[in-house]
């Protein structure tokens, strides 16, 4: 496995300047649950990236969540933010920087709403997590989320805008846990430290089958 950074790569796709988002109410309603859960949980996904359509690169990601407080991990980022009070602190493990801001804790909490251009609900899923909702919004890539109804996202793909056949970021979870995640991982503090456990950072079968066709 190789991995070049994908969680930068994924903040350069979701983020661009541009115009406010377009208003459906629906779409609305499903973003604003993943930024305020119904649940405590542990999320652990495998995510994959396309850059250039020639390239897969592939790793975990992991997303805990208590209270109104987030943690994101990846192998190259480490972030914590305050969904609430919209307070986010980024750690960038290969050089060491870290940002600070609501801009942090809005890409961090729930769905990227950072210079989002248009917000669409698409429709609605069966799956082993129960009903999920899907939403897709334009930004510099197209994104796609599949949402459960406590506001999880369990499955996301990101493609190019106006060319859903070239995808560049997909991913599905692998387990997701509805307890209460250790309540010292939230403090700024914590970013020197990871709490992904070894089994879920290598790639394994997910507790419910979303993974996305070989192509």
């Amino acid at each position: 496995m190789r991995l070049v950074g994908f969680w930068l790569a994924a903040g350069l796709l979701s983020g661009c300047a541009g115009a406010a988002a377009g208003k459906d109410a629906r779409a609305e309603a499903v973003v604003a649950r993943t930024k305020a859960p119904a649940t405590d949980y542990s999320l652990f996904v495998w995510t994959e990236i396309n850059p250039d359509q020639s390239d897969i690169v592939d790793g975990w990601t992991a997303e805990f969540h208590s209270g109104s407080r987030h943690r994101v991990e990846t192998p190259w980022d480490r972030v914590v933010a305050d969904c609430a009070a919209m307070t986010g602190r980024h750690l960038h493990l290969p050089t060491g920087k870290v940002r600070t801001g609501r801009e942090v804790a809005n890409s961090a909490c729930g769905i990227d709403t950072n210079a989002v251009a248009d917000v669409k609900y698409v429709g609605k899923m069966e799956s082993g997590y129960g009903e999920l909702d899907i939403v897709s919004l334009t930004s510099a890539a197209d994104r796609t989320y599949w949402v459960d109804r406590d506001g999880i996202l369990v499955r996301t793909e990101f493609t190019r805008v106006g060319q859903p056949e070239e995808w560049v970021l997909r991913n599905w979870a692998v387990h997701i846990d509805r307890t209460t995640p250790d309540a010292a991982m939230f403090a700024d503090d914590s970013l020197s430290r990871s709490y992904v456990p070894e089994q879920y950072r290598v790639r394994t079968k997910p507790d419910h089958p979303l993974e996305f066709s070989a192509e």
